[in-house]
């Protein structure tokens, strides 16, 4: 056997030049997609290789100038300014508005530290007999006459005293005052109001009280506006009379704070009156009744002496006020006297009447007795059936009120 020996065998590795490599296979491959996030990154990443622009030195030039300009600088602190100003004003008017009352009230009514002045006058040798009454405050001013009953004041209401208020009394004798009622004289004082540019709410115009004890005190009370100094300002009237005399209470203030002031108007009066003036007040008949003096006294007396409680009140009535105006008008003084003296009894007569059927009829509703109550209240109205007794009101009321 033959032992190959281990010979070295070199390949030739020449390619031959006329043999041509084969080109290498190229498949077209679609490229991938970019998932959304890449998409999404890219513009980003394309600003982010963007290198940064710089200012040129032109640019910079130029903003310089613009600072150092002063036109510029004067706009910018008059903005400044301006800007500190709009703060400062919205700033006071807050405080402003929180000094500010949506609807007026009496100076002192929040803390009941009232500082209120008044204004009496004396009346019929009664003093005081009238009394006016309004807040004090800085800048007041105002003015009394005595001897013709007349006072005007001019302060402020409101919790900062903020609304300029007015109030004004005044009094006028009336001529033949006999021949007019109350309705008769205040359209006399409405038209000569009326041509002095004064201009009366008439819905409002009703018959109030402006005292309610015994058979009360009847007043006409109202709105009105009238025009004063270039401004048109706005008010509430009360007319009543005494006899010979006509009494205007007014109290006013400017047309555009009206609405805010109401409370205050409807509810102060600003007036009072004694309460012994109002025991010896009448309101003048429609019709006086003619005849003797001395013959009508003497049926009142009979009338008031037996069985007053089923007498004729309205008789009574009407025969006392005619010998009081007859007596007033004739000067007969004997006759007033004792005219006036049938008038205090018969008004006494008449509260206790009124006092004993209020307690009846209290006792009847607390008791459940409607039947009863009906009766008594119904004597009652035929009684009080005068248009200027407070207590025919009262009465309807179920015998309350003041």
């Amino acid at each position: 056997m033959t032992e190959d020996k281990g010979e070295d065998i070199t390949l030739d590795e020449t390619v031959d030049e006329d043999e041509v490599a084969p080109e290498p296979v190229t498949e077209s491959v679609p490229a991938a997609e970019p998932s959304s996030a890449e998409g999404a990154d890219e513009p980003t990443a394309r600003r982010r290789d963007r290198p940064e622009r710089m200012a040129s030195e032109a640019e910079i030039k130029e903003l310089r100038k613009l600072n150092a300009d002063p036109r510029t600088k004067r706009m910018v602190r008059r903005w400044f300014i301006a800007g500190i100003v709009a703060v400062g004003v919205f700033i006071f008017a807050q405080y402003r508005l929180s000094l500010t009352e949506s609807v007026f009230t009496w100076p002192g009514a929040y803390d009941y530290n009232f500082d209120d002045g008044s204004i009496t006058f004396a009346y019929r040798n009664v003093d005081p007999a009238f009394e006016l009454y309004f807040p004090n405050c800085e800048g007041m001013r105002g003015f009394a006459n005595p001897s013709n009953m007349t006072a005007a004041v001019e302060t402020k209401i409101g919790r900062y005293y903020e609304c300029p208020f007015v109030l004004a009394f005044s009094s006028h004798t009336i001529s033949n005052w006999w021949d007019h009622t109350l309705q008769e004289s205040f359209a006399a004082w409405k038209k000569k109001q009326t041509d002095a540019g004064w201009r009366f709410q008439s819905a409002t115009e009703h018959i109030g009280f402006i005292k309610t004890n015994g058979a009360g005190w009847p007043a006409i009370e109202g709105d009105y506006f009238r025009p004063h100094d270039g401004n048109v300002w706005a008010g509430s009237f009360i007319y009543f009379r005494d006899n010979d005399r006509d009494f205007v209470c007014i109290r006013e203030v400017r047309s555009r704070d009206w609405t805010r002031a109401l409370n205050v108007i409807r509810n102060e009066r600003c007036f009072k009156i004694n309460n012994t003036l109002c025991s010896f007040h009448f309101e003048v008949p429609e019709k006086i009744t003619e005849g003797d003096p001395t013959r009508l006294l003497r049926r009142v007396r009979n009338m008031l002496s037996h069985n007053f409680a089923m007498a004729q009140w309205n008789e009574i009535e009407q025969n006392i006020k005619s010998l009081i105006v007859r007596a007033k008008r004739d000067n007969d003084r004997a006759l007033l006297n004792d005219a006036f003296r049938e008038w205090l009894r018969f008004r006494a007569e008449q509260e206790i009447w009124y006092n004993r059927r209020a307690f009846s009829f209290i006792c009847a509703v607390r008791e459940g007795n409607g039947f009863v109550a009906h009766q008594i209240r119904k004597e009652a109205l035929d009684k009080f059936n005068a248009w200027d007794d407070v207590r025919r009101k009262k009465i309807l009321r179920g015998f309350r009120g003041n």
